[in-house]
């Protein structure tokens, strides 16, 4: 480690004298004899950035314990037997160091604050500093004073959720569109929603994981809708794939074997950008599910999909916006958020039996290979080789 970075091994908070080993030697003592130890043993590499030991201890430790000890201690603990003193904060020390703090704080974040110091006022900052407090005193302060005022909610229950969904539509989503997870779960929590309630002719009463033959949950099928349609029991399988081909194939392969996952329906969904080849054996599947096995391509369109997005992050804040889980799901029920939402309502209406226009391209210098059992795949869906094992 030291070849890339200097190490530094600290001894902090060392002024325990009325402990001692069974030789009689106190902790300083002791700590100071290990330093002087390790100074002496350890050999750096010529690569080595350095080891630093840095001891910290109050002046009367030094003087009147750390310092008589012979042995050539105190030049180990203290190069040269000169500790560097330090200084209570001052106002200016004090005042800097808070401001490089949250420097770092609202970067990290990409916040731009009111003033360098905010949330602090640097008065008060000064005031305190007056008291000379060590620094980890002001640490202290800092954590308890750290309040940002919060702005006066809405009496009204709808119009703290009417604030509370503003703001999360001015979010930035376009990251969560590549994430099939991300994706997956805001759709299973607009499902949650509107258990109970009639959608395109599916009374939806559950939204569950798909499990496999062992009991672990299916990787490549997110999540099953199931429910009443015409007194008929339907189970969608929902499986987002926006990933690479080799993700893809295995996904739609599982789609079409509804009595393995207890499946009526396979629903994929996919932004219609990310074409299928329609030499693979990703189409060769999509084909299956489409026309023999009565699933369904569902496009993900991000107008619809952000939506719900933004729905499911305020959900996940409404304690701040002081909103009882009771008191969200009315809300969005009253505002048919969910209900009139034109993807969820895709997912579960009839399947149309085919592939959506623009999904599938036409490679001539790709080179079709068979199902997995067959071994053979095209050369550009082994992106991803763990799929293989799954």
């Amino acid at each position: 480690m030291t070849a890339y970075q200097t190490a530094i091994i600290c001894f902090d908070e060392i002024d325990v004298l009325n402990n001692c080993n069974e030789a009689g030697l106190t902790t300083p003592q002791v700590v100071a004899d290990l330093v002087k130890r390790l100074f002496d043993t350890v050999h750096q590499s010529p690569s080595s950035t350095g080891v630093v030991f840095l001891t910290v201890m109050m002046p009367d430790t030094w003087a009147k314990t750390v310092k008589l000890l012979g042995g050539g201690i105190p030049d180990r603990v203290s190069a040269k037997g000169a500790p560097i003193d330090l200084k209570y904060l001052g106002g200016d020390s004090f005042v800097e160091l808070v401001s490089l703090w949250l420097q770092e704080f609202y970067q990290s974040r990409n916040l731009t604050p009111p003033q360098s110091l905010y949330p602090f006022e640097e008065t008060k900052l000064r005031e305190f500093a007056d008291q000379k407090p060590t620094v980890r005193e002001a640490l202290r302060w800092c954590a308890e004073n750290f309040k940002v005022p919060e702005p006066r909610l809405p009496e009204n229950p709808a119009e703290r959720f009417e604030l509370a969904l503003t703001r999360e539509l001015e979010a930035d989503f376009k990251e969560r569109l590549e994430n099939n997870s991300q994706i997956a779960e805001a759709l299973k929590f607009g499902f949650h929603t509107l258990t109970g309630q009639t959608v395109e002719g599916v009374t939806i009463e559950a939204v569950t994981d798909v499990l496999g033959k062992t009991g672990i949950k299916e990787k490549y099928i997110n999540f099953k809708v199931t429910g009443k349609e015409n007194g008929k029991v339907v189970k969608i399988g929902v499986a987002v794939l926006q990933s690479r081909s080799n993700s893809l194939v295995h996904g739609l392969e599982r789609l079409n074997k509804y009595e393995r996952y207890d499946l009526t329906r396979g629903c994929l969904v996919r932004s219609a950008g990310k074409k299928i080849n329609r030499t693979s054996m990703s189409y060769f599947w999509l084909q299956q599910l489409t026309s023999k096995m009565g699933g369904e391509f569902v496009t993900l369109i991000e107008d619809q999909i952000i939506p719900i997005f933004a729905v499911y992050s305020a959900f996940q804040k409404r304690e701040a916006y002081k909103l009882s889980e009771e008191q969200f799901f009315a809300c969005v029920s009253e505002k048919r958020l969910m209900l009139d939402n034109p993807l969820l309502r895709e997912i579960l209406s009839d399947p149309s039996g085919n592939i959506p226009d623009g999904i599938v391209e036409y490679d001539t210098e790709s080179v079709e290979y068979s199902s997995e059992k067959s071994g053979k795949y095209r050369k550009d869906d082994l992106h991803d080789l763990g799929d293989l094992f799954n």
